[in-house]
């Protein structure tokens, strides 16, 4: 692993980052390979923390859903709202602590933001907004509690 790259992560999901032994938080035995816990360079804490990356202002915004501490990443650039959102799809599991509540407050919250372009985890680039909010509205509307 690079030495240099670092990790971030909400201090709710930091643990099963961090340690062995949560492997029901994780998907690695999905795909058959051994989770290796990885040090965080800083455990995020509330619903928005900010981090200065030279020019840009990542917004780290916490949208607790899918995982207690998943988070969304917003940065503006040029006047575009770019935000990196993973697993606005789901899934849903005991397992990883997934709560349907949570996650309509959160879907909201994104829906909010009034993103230009939507980078999703699982299904590439959304653009332009109005797409980005049919996208996540859709999702929303597919995974109701």
């Amino acid at each position: 692993m690079n030495n240099q790259v670092k990790f971030y992560a909400h201090d709710l999901d930091a643990d099963a980052i961090e340690e062995s032994g949560h492997d029901s938080k994780t998907a690695a035995s999905w795909y058959g390979v051994e989770y290796k816990p990885v040090r965080l360079e800083r455990r995020l804490k509330g619903e928005l923390e900010k981090i200065q990356l030279g020019q840009y202002e990542f917004q780290c915004i916490h949208t607790p859903g899918h995982t207690p501490g998943s988070i969304s990443v917003l940065i503006e650039a040029n006047n575009i709202k770019i935000l990196f959102g993973q697993d606005i799809h789901g899934p849903f599991y005991k397992s990883f602590g997934s709560n349907l509540n949570d996650y309509q407050k959160s879907m909201q919250k994104l829906v909010d933001l009034n993103a230009d372009i939507l980078c999703e985890g699982h299904y590439g680039v959304i653009k332009p907004a109005s797409e980005v909010v049919r996208f996540i509205r859709s999702h929303m509307n597919s995974n109701r509690p």
